[in-house]
């Protein structure tokens, strides 16, 4: 970039603040190189491989890990008595409803970051004058929060 100060270079700088707290990688860091910066990498991986960019501390992992492993292994009471089934059952519909839940908020979860991802690249196009104005990016990132963060 480069130049006079304007608010154009303010609207970049926003939107590589809002690449890097999303992916958690830096302009500055080792792996960018040749044609490959920051704006590249998001832009290459969207929509369909955000998850490998993503910072994984976004994601709540270990949420969805522990809902998959309580539908997937059958309880301790469940192997040894028998005279339990319909408890365990209606336990584990209790345990998949969850589990849904968990899954449907993990995908709107990515559908969120996503678009705080397009917002990013948005702000950073290589033209000053491409580049999204401060308060439509403040109504999309508002839109973002009240859709897919409720």
């Amino acid at each position: 970039m480069g130049g006079d100060t304007s608010t154009h270079g303010d609207v970049y700088s926003y939107g590589v603040l809002l690449l890097e707290m999303f992916t958690g990688r830096r302009p500055t860091d080792d792996m960018f190189k040749d044609d490959l910066n920051l704006h590249n990498y998001v832009k290459r991986a969207l929509p369909k491989q955000v998850l490998q960019i993503v910072d994984p501390v976004l994601l709540a992992k270990g949420e969805i890990e522990r809902d998959e492993e309580s539908i997937a292994a059958p309880g301790k009471e469940e192997e040894d008595n028998n005279d339990n089934d319909n408890h365990n059952e209606i336990e584990q519909q209790k345990d998949n409803k969850n589990f849904v839940s968990c899954r449907r908020g993990s995908n709107k979860m990515v559908k969120g970051i996503i678009s705080a991802l397009q917002i990013g690249l948005a702000c950073t196009a290589e033209s000053p004058t491409g580049r999204m104005n401060m308060s439509k990016v403040s109504r999309e990132l508002q839109l973002i929060r009240s859709v897919f963060l409720g």
